[in-house]
């Protein structure tokens, strides 16, 4: 269903996909921009209905398609599409009908792309298959020079990134939040010093992380002693979306909060923009998130529930001498205390993560739209063939696992059993740990082509490296049971 008239041809439309009211609040500033100056036609497709109702709220006249298909797409014809979170809720569709059709794909980068590569494969990791999707859009936009460097880690190509700065953070150099409207809004003295916190899901959902729980317990127990603080928790979107009550239980002196337009089905919750609470917050404590760069953008204390991983070990090794780590909640009321006789100064690194922190991202992104429209007059064709650019990517980082790892991803999925060999005979001598992909291909042959010789090759390779798990054993056995000529 679309509502609204077009103003400008096809050619000239852009096309937001807005997955969820995370990637709206994202690009909320931008579609303001656009929807007052033009000079495109603008159409929003919301994901769900739902969504559909929150967006028309805030955009009453703006084009407004609801669902995710080719049907959808169809309808629009549009010049360009910008998108965010493409890994998920099937955006990947509308990636291949870009592709085919040439129009160009600017995506927006997500936030949790703050660690390079090698520290993912230092246990032989592959992270979430987006880096893999958004590999193949014309245009990718960074929030900062950071960014920049993590995607070129994972082999993609430096033409395709365009540093912009982090459009939705833009706001906090424009808007003067009045510490006087916060406290009232959440109905506190104005001498209260505000300890704000964000919670993350890691792992699968519907998970609440539970090494967050003794954290939230010594924060609240400092509160309790130190009348002075506030404690004021912005829970994961995905936790207040999932469940209908928080996991935890939190004291009832503990403020929960929510964004005005943010999914949640907590009863007991204030509506009030997390940004701003963070901007009148004494200090941000946090497990390793994308949040994180609000309190850096504000100059504002950080202390990070640390987790060992290798992606937060790289992240906080960037981040050293500005945020405050700690690996157990017993280490709390110590960093809090440090940090009240000394701030660290955050702005030099926000830069690095926020394209110079200075405002003006949203303006740097518009400018990339209008020269990407340029180039689409001018007959730019924005895609080559994905083997080449895959071949190119090897070619160009020939010491990253990432770019033949999706090589080979490419030509399973084309089918081509021989270049799956040619090219996992090179990834097996030219890296350490070649397992976990070992056992994706193993597993693959089995269920998807019923190739056993392949699949029995590739857990022989396997063992070189790691003994097999209950799984592969498992697997091990069906494909002696398939190969063992009959009694």
């Amino acid at each position: 269903m679309i509502h609204g008239d077009a103003k400008q041809s096809d050619a000239d439309t852009i096309l937001f996909l807005i997955d969820d009211n995370s990637c709206l609040q994202y690009f909320c500033a931008v579609i303001s921009m656009l929807l007052e100056n033009g000079p495109y036609n603008v159409q929003l497709v919301a994901r769900t209905g739902e969504l559909a109702q929150d967006i028309q709220k805030i955009f009453p006249t703006a084009q407004l398609l609801t669902g995710y298909s080719q049907e959808t797409f169809q309808t629009s014809s549009a010049g360009l599409i910008v998108c965010c979170q493409i890994w998920w809720w099937g955006i990947a569709s509308y990636l291949e009908e870009a592709v085919r059709r040439n129009i160009p794909v600017l995506h927006y980068d997500h936030g949790s792309l703050i660690h390079t590569s090698e520290y993912l494969l230092e246990n032989n990791e592959y992270g979430s298959g987006y880096r893999n999707d958004v590999y193949r859009c014309s245009h990718i936009a960074c929030w900062g020079g950071r960014g920049k460097e993590c995607w070129v880690s994972f082999g993609v190509p430096e033409e395709k990134l365009y540093v912009t700065g982090a459009i939705h953070l833009d706001h906090l150099r424009h808007v003067s939040v009045q510490k006087k409207q916060v406290f009232e809004a959440l109905q506190i003295p104005e001498n209260k010093k505000i300890i704000f916190v964000y919670t993350a899901l890691t792992g699968q959902l519907p998970h609440f992380d539970s090494a967050q729980i003794p954290y939230i317990e010594a924060l609240e127990s400092y509160v309790a002693k130190k009348p002075q603080y506030q404690l004021v928790v912005k829970s994961h979107p995905s936790e207040m979306l999932w469940f209908k009550s928080h996991r935890y239980g939190y004291s009832p002196s503990t403020i929960l909060i929510a964004n005005p337009v943010e999914d949640c089905l907590w009863p007991d919750i204030t509506r009030i923009s997390a940004d701003g609470v963070v901007a009148v917050s004494d200090v941000v404590v946090s497990p390793f998130s994308s949040a994180l760069l609000t309190p850096l953008s504000l100059n504002v204390p950080i202390v990070l529930m640390q987790y060992e991983s290798p992606l937060v070990r790289d992240f906080t090794n960037y981040c050293k001498n500005v945020i405050k780590p700690i690996s157990s909640a017993g280490q709390l009321a110590e960093a809090l205390e440090s940090l009240e006789q000394k701030r660290c100064d955050s702005s030099v690194l926000a830069k690095q993560f926020n394209h110079e922190n200075d405002g003006n991202a949203c303006k740097r992104f518009l400018a990339l739209i209008d020269t990407i429209f340029t180039e689409s007059r001018k007959g730019v064709q924005f895609y080559g063939s994905e083997e080449e650019e895959r071949l190119l990517s090897v070619r160009r980082y020939p010491f990253l696992s990432y770019p033949y790892y999706y090589l080979i991803k490419y030509y399973l999925a084309s089918k081509d059993a021989d270049n799956v060999d040619l090219w996992l005979d090179s990834y097996v001598q030219k890296f350490q740990n070649p397992s976990a992909l070992l056992k994706e291909l193993a597993l693959h042959y089995v269920s998807i082509w019923n190739d056993y010789p392949r699949a029995k090759r590739c857990l022989e390779l396997y063992s070189a490296y790691k003994p097999l798990d209950f799984e592969l054993l498992q697997l091990y056995k069906t494909i002696f049971f398939a190969l063992s000529p009959p009694a």
